[in-house]
C-alpha cells in the first residue's frame, strides 16, 4: 500500500496507524492485522524504514503488547498503544499465515471487545510545508479460525507534535520597556501567556 501526504506546515510529525472501528457482524471480539516493512519517502530519497523486528521474539507464532490491552509501550521504532505489539513467524491455528514481507515478525493491530489500537513512530520525522512524502507498507489481514477477523477500519496520518518554546526566560524592570522574542518548534501560528503584569501582553 502507498499513501502521499503534503503537510501544510513544516515541523516535527510521528507517523501513526489508527483503528477507527471493528467489525462486529460476527461472534468474536477480535479484528486483527498485520504491517510490515514501512517507508516513509520524499521522492527517492528514503527518511524513515523499519519493520517490527525489535525485539526479537522467543518462538514462531509468539506474539506481545501492553498488559491487559492498556497503554503505550515502545519498543525499538515504535509505540504500540492498547492491543497493538509485535508477532513472529506462524501459528496457523490462530493467526493464519504469518510471512513477513521483511526479516521475522510484524506489528499487530488490534480491536479487542471494543477498545481500538494504533501504532505510533517512537521518533519524530522532520517534514517540510508543501513537499510530498509517500508512506509505502505491507498490510495483511488475520484470516483466523471464525473468518473476518481482518476487518477493519484505519487511518493512516502525520500528526505534528505540539510546539515547545526554546526561548531562555528573560526579567524586566518596572517602568522600562520590555522586549523578548519566544521561539519554538514546530511553526506555532499563535503564542499566548497567563499570569502576566499588568500592561504586559503577548
Amino acid at each position: 500500500y502507498a499513501a502521499v501526504f503534503t503537510p501544510t506546515y513544516s515541523g516535527s510529525y510521528q507517523l501513526s496507524f489508527n483503528i477507527t472501528a471493528a467489525n462486529t457482524n460476527f461472534n468474536h471480539p477480535d479484528n486483527s492485522i498485520f504491517l510490515d516493512d514501512v517507508r516513509v519517502l520524499e521522492g527517492v530519497s528514503q527518511l524513515f524504514q523499519s519493520g517490527f523486528e525489535t525485539p526479537a521474539l522467543a518462538s514462531s507464532g509468539a506474539f506481545t503488547y501492553p498488559a491487559n490491552g492498556s497503554g503505550t509501550v515502545t519498543t525499538g521504532d515504535w509505540a504500540f498503544t492498547n492491543y497493538s505489539g509485535l508477532i513472529r513467524g506462524v501459528n496457523s491455528g490462530q493467526w493464519g499465515p504469518l510471512n513477513a514481507a521483511e526479516g521475522s515478525q510484524r506489528g499487530l493491530v488490534q480491536a479487542y471487545s471494543g477498545t481500538l489500537s494504533k501504532v505510533t513512530t517512537a521518533s519524530s520525522l522532520a517534514l517540510v510545508a508543501g513537499h510530498s512524502y509517500t508512506v509505502t507498507f505491507y498490510q495483511s489481514a488475520r484470516p483466523g479460525p471464525v473468518g473476518n477477523e481482518g476487518v477493519l477500519t484505519y487511518n493512516v496520518s502525520f500528526n505534528i507534535l505540539a510546539p515547545v518554546v526554546t526561548s531562555d526566560s528573560s526579567t524586566g524592570t518596572s517602568g522600562t520597556p520590555f522586549s523578548f522574542q519566544i521561539a519554538a518548534t514546530n511553526s506555532p501560528t499563535t503564542y499566548g501567556a497567563t499570569g502576566l503584569p499588568s500592561g504586559l501582553n503577548v
